[in-house]
């Protein structure tokens, strides 16, 4: 699980992830159009992807990405050198963006008294409601626990889009993989524009929230794509009353 290629390949077909479980918790189709047409990398995800190398892997990195001397992906030369290259193309743009958020972080005696000591991209693998789950700690620190680091647009509202973002599903999952106490994991978290950066734990109700998505997410899994299964996908409608 440590090679890239193995967990995002075959575990990323075999097992469940907090990423999948979402898809789930939104809707069974979204879950299937995934395991059978692909998420795709889109640029934001490309450059979370990046500043996790930029901080936690920076000797990987340009083994990982080519920096194209282009402002826009619609450049030529972007789509040549993409043509051409097995590595992930970033434009110039989008690597200085994640440059600043990066040297942010960097630079913060807090941040980086975490990192200090710590593992970074730890797989590990784990059952939960009867299936198979994989995650991914950002950083492991031995002894105590495990860090996430997350971009936001507005670090002020970070408690409402974890909520959005089904965060409490992924600590949930990891803390039961990684056998942690939920205050024992913990997000990191940059401003995607003024780079301030807050450092998050969570208490219990937030904890047995994500228990409760996950418990949906897994039922879903089960109705809709297990052995038993009682339903089928393509059946799966939303129905609603609308009201003025």
């Amino acid at each position: 699980m440590v090679s890239d290629e193995f967990y995002y390949g075959y575990c990323g077909q075999s097992m469940l992830s907090s990423s999948m479980a979402k898809s789930l918790v939104d809707s069974p189709k979204t879950y299937h159009n995934y395991l059978n047409y692909g998420g795709g990398d889109t640029p934001a995800l490309l450059k979370g992807r990046m500043l996790h190398h930029m901080v936690l892997e920076p000797d990987r990195f340009n083994d990982i990405y080519e920096i194209v001397e282009v402002k826009s992906r619609a450049a030529a030369l972007f789509k040549e050198t993409q043509a051409n290259t097995e590595r992930k193309c970033v434009t110039i743009k989008e690597y200085k963006d994640t440059e600043r958020l990066a040297e942010a972080l960097t630079k913060n005696k807090m941040v980086m008294a975490h990192l200090s000591g710590a593992q970074f991209e730890v797989p590990k693998a784990g059952v939960l409601n009867g299936l198979p789950f994989r995650c991914k700690a950002d950083i492991l620190v031995p002894g105590f626990g495990v860090f996430d680091l997350k971009t936001t647009q507005d670090l002020r509202a970070f408690r409402y889009s974890a909520k959005k973002f089904m965060y409490h599903m992924q600590l949930y999952i990891y803390s039961t993989i990684f056998d942690l106490p939920p205050e024992n994991f913990k997000f990191i978290v940059i401003d995607k524009s003024s780079c301030d950066i807050g450092i998050y734990d969570a208490d219990e109700s937030f904890y047995h929230l994500g228990k409760e998505y996950l418990e949906l997410a897994c039922q879903n899994y089960k109705d809709f794509f297990g052995p038993d299964a009682k339903e089928e996908v393509h059946e799966y409608v939303i129905t609603e009353t609308l009201t003025a």
